[in-house]
């Protein structure tokens, strides 16, 4: 009789300090909340449907998150954490090594494995938090300023000289295909093409074009200048003419000034080419006013 009561009461022990070290294994956790600041973003810009949130973990763990376009408000273990944020969708943008903060990357698709030519992006933003803490005691809050990855370039074309032009057809050159996630800088070997959409308004061609950002060559000078934008043009009486300008120089700052457009405009002339750019930075308008479930 005792030998069975002494075989129940051990059971019971056991059973009992099991429960409590699974209880005790259990993460403590706090909540966090981000508060997005979307500043400057014209109307016709969409932020998109809501925000994709990866929270990289000390301990190498990695939380994802979802939220609206205007604030997120969730929960995580206690600790410190690296975070990537960006907006969906973005359907014409892949992601990849994504497991590691350092090295996650977005690209464009290229249009086709045989050619050089990519996609234009989506509109994409992000933002990477190096250091943000969540803790036990109440309710971390951040502000969160997501930054626009995709510059958009508008051009203005016009062929003067009393020859019937035909067609215009532009791409621009050595754009970046691929950046880095964590620091928003382009992957420098990611070069690519981009085919630039014009139509045409009288003797004037216009079009726009989105891009991640431009590259330039290391081994560029005076003598061997960049070439970005190629410009093919056919004429009436079946000649063809093709001008490539070099418009790095033009907008340096391109990386620098998130939150503006940038204007190309090329005169094409008898013997003459005269270019100008612009950056038009965005006006100072309320971002998205209503949270998308």
């Amino acid at each position: 009789m005792l030998k069975h009561i002494s075989i129940g009461i051990f059971v019971l022990l056991t059973v009992v300090f099991f429960s409590c070290k699974k209880e005790n294994s259990e993460p403590v956790m706090g909540n966090l909340q981000f508060v997005y600041d979307w500043g400057k973003l014209p109307a016709d810009i969409k932020s998109g449907e809501g925000m994709l949130l990866r929270f990289y973990g000390e301990d190498g763990q990695i939380y994802d998150r979802e939220s609206d376009t205007l604030f997120f408000c969730g929960s995580l273990p206690v600790g410190t954490y690296r975070v990537l944020l960006r907006n969906r969708p973005t359907p014409g943008i892949g992601f990849r090594n994504e497991d590691r903060f350092e090295i996650a990357e977005a690209y464009v698709l290229p249009v086709s494995r045989a050619a050089e030519l990519v996609e234009q992006p989506d509109w994409l933003f992000t933002a990477a938090l190096e250091n943000c803490e969540v803790s036990a005691d109440g309710t971390s809050r951040l502000n969160v300023v997501p930054q626009p990855m995709v510059h958009r370039i508008n051009f203005t074309i016009k062929v003067t000289g009393g020859r019937q032009v035909e067609n215009v057809t532009g791409r621009l050159l050595n754009v970046a295909s691929a950046l880095n996630l964590s620091t928003g800088k382009p992957v420098t070997t990611s070069a690519g093409e981009t085919a630039i959409p014009i139509e045409r308004s009288g003797e004037t061609f216009s079009g726009s074009v989105l891009i991640f950002t431009l590259l330039k060559r290391e081994d560029s000078s005076p003598d061997n200048p960049d070439k970005h934008l190629r410009l093919d043009i056919s004429y009436a009486d079946e000649t063809d003419q093709t001008v490539e300008l070099d418009i790095y120089d033009k907008i340096l700052d391109l990386g620098d000034k998130p939150g503006g457009d940038v204007q190309i405009e090329v005169n094409i002339g008898p013997g003459t080419v005269e270019l100008s750019a612009s950056v038009v930075e965005w006006e100072d308008i309320p971002g998205p006013g209503l949270p998308v479930k």
